[in-house]
């Protein structure tokens, strides 16, 4: 006979793999030793994780695989900063310093003057990253010739 246990609607844990999870140690580890630990649950302003989180988005898109400063997995630090964005949003609503809360960004023209090294619009008419041509992030077009990439970057800030 086996007991009884009322677990619907619990977080089913086994769904996860923790062995992914150990590389985002490390990167703890590794601010921990610069910065204390746990000093990222004092607060940090949301856009300039998603700030970090874009670049090292954009050198793992690039091809780069270790981070210059921590020799760690760009991999990593993304989901690093990702888990320091949802710790935000959901513990420390001080920190929000998205522009606009409420609408998000209504045109793409909007977007603060510090993502302005990572998206500008190119002479091609794509929404482009720095270090990124059109040309290059057209090897994974669709079969209408543009990447869905650069088709959904507007939608995404409106």
């Amino acid at each position: 006979m086996e007991g009884s246990r009322f677990n619907e609607g619990k977080p089913r844990w086994s769904l996860v793999d923790f062995k992914s999870l150990e590389g985002m140690v490390r990167v703890l580890e590794f601010g921990a030793d610069k910065y204390g630990d746990f000093n990222w649950q004092k607060g940090l302003k949301t856009t300039e994780i998603c700030e970090s989180l874009m670049r090292h988005l954009f050198a793992y898109l690039r091809g780069e695989d270790l981070d210059s400063e921590s020799g760690l997995r760009h991999i990593d630090h993304i989901m690093c900063n990702s888990m320091f964005l949802s710790y935000m949003d959901s513990n420390r609503p001080d920190f929000d310093t998205r522009q606009d809360r409420d609408n998000g960004y209504k045109d793409i023209t909007e977007v603060p003057k510090r993502f302005d090294t990572y998206l500008v619009k190119t002479k091609e008419g794509c929404y482009d990253f720095a270090h990124f041509t059109c040309g290059e992030w057209n090897k994974g077009t669709d079969t209408g010739g543009t990447p869905k990439l650069w088709r959904e970057i507007p939608q995404a800030v409106k």
